[in-house]
């Protein structure tokens, strides 16, 4: 059998067999909510009923739109099925605006003050401030099912290399407002939090 008439053999399929065995054993079903995402689902009502729409994938009687889907690398991913980047932060889109905002998911127990600094670095008059590249803080929510968790709404941003970069100008520029916002928060007497 030549080259050009074996373009797979059995082997070369059960290795790409396994290879999707494994990945399916990394990412769970997208028809079901990780554990994390509950909170986002049992709170989806209270959210829009304070004006923030969530991805259906949240609405408390959502039905996947493919019951049989599994994350692969190689078929692009339906909207219900995409998974938050992280499990305290969420994005929605306000009602009144339609303008999408992130959802951060603080413990007051673990993290006391980042509500109260967030507030502090992004109001009158340090908001007017040029060297303050803090994302304004648009408005805290607090839990009505935990008193622990307050949602700080905010601005969605890109992820900083998205685009990538494309100059050195670009990321020279990119660390001087790192290094700018830094000293910032450091003249207001907050180190990272």
């Amino acid at each position: 059998m030549d080259s050009v008439e074996r373009l797979i053999t059995n082997q070369d399929l059960l290795e790409l067999f396994r290879q999707e065995k494994e990945r399916q054993k990394a990412f769970p079903p997208a028809t079901n909510l990780l554990p994390d995402e509950i909170f986002w689902r049992d709170h989806q009502v209270w959210l829009q009923e304070k004006g923030y729409m969530l991805r259906p994938r949240y609405h408390p009687d959502w039905i996947p739109s493919s019951p049989t889907y599994v994350r692969s690398k190689y078929w692009a991913v339906p909207e219900d099925a995409t998974l938050p980047y992280s499990p305290h932060i969420l994005d929605a889109k306000r009602i009144s605006t339609g303008e999408l905002v992130m959802l951060k998911k603080v413990s007051k127990t673990y993290h006391p003050e980042e509500a109260d600094i967030h507030e502090f670095l992004t109001a009158d008059p340090f908001d007017s401030y040029p060297e303050n590249h803090c994302a304004p803080l648009y408005e805290t929510l607090q839990s009505p099912n935990d008193e622990d968790i307050t949602l700080l709404v905010l601005p969605l941003y890109r992820r900083f290399d998205d685009p990538p970069f494309e100059t050195v100008g670009e990321i020279v520029e990119f660390f001087r407002q790192i290094f700018e916002g830094l000293r910032f928060m450091h003249q207001c007497h907050v180190a990272h939090w």
